[in-house]
């Protein structure tokens, strides 16, 4: 009997199929949040860091999210097709056999139907395949969020609990949660592709 509450798929498992299927409205789109993400923290930064007027910050922030969107928006979207290319879900795919894909890569072991195994092992396949360098990157974001959690006491030492105090600390905070949390979070993930994959040609 299937189970009638199915496990809790992130963001980024919701949208695989969709950038599978339309590879170049995806890659717009997520090259438009990437620029929006993009200026507000260079304009914040500016705004935070080098003293620039809130006008200035708001140009900053305007160009960088404008060009950075544009240049992301055309690398995303042949990124995108070609990984569709190679990591694309087989026909007949739908989205129950997403959702016991991502079961299967938690357990890190294959089911009895062979349409979520070959989904299970195209998502492994590409998490394994992507660049990995766990421990440059966690010291690059630890270094960071020293950095900046020093800038914001530095600030907050000279004008108290203002904006670019404010901006600072949240910035420290999230690479502080990207080091601490999501990337020990990747590790244990691609743990269990592994595992799948190994179990899967068994």
């Amino acid at each position: 009997m299937r189970d009638p509450h199915p496990p809790y798929l992130g963001i980024h498992a919701r949208m695989t199929p969709h950038a599978y299927r339309h590879p170049k409205r995806h890659g717009r789109l997520l090259g438009a949040f990437s620029g929006i993400l993009f200026g507000f923290l260079m304009g914040s930064t500016g705004y935070a860091i080098w003293d620039a007027s809130l006008p200035e910050a708001v140009l900053t922030a305007v160009g960088a999210a404008i060009f950075f969107g544009l240049f992301m928006g055309l690398f995303l979207v042949h990124a995108l097709q070609d990984t569709a290319a190679l990591y694309g879900y087989p026909i007949g795919t739908e989205h129950r056999h997403v959702v016991d894909a991502h079961v299967l890569l938690v357990s890190g072991r294959p089911g009895p139907d062979p349409i979520t195994n070959e989904v299970a092992r195209k998502r492994a396949e590409m998490m394994l395949g992507t660049p990995y360098h766990p421990k440059t990157t966690t010291a690059l974001f630890s270094v960071l969020s020293l950095v900046l959690l020093g800038t914001a006491i530095h600030r907050y030492s000279q004008s108290g609990p203002e904006a670019p105090f404010v901006v600072l600390l949240l910035l420290a905070l999230g690479t502080t949660l990207v080091a601490t949390v999501l990337l020990p979070l990747d590790r244990r993930k691609r743990r269990r592709a592994a595992a799948f994959l190994d179990a899967l040609e068994e």
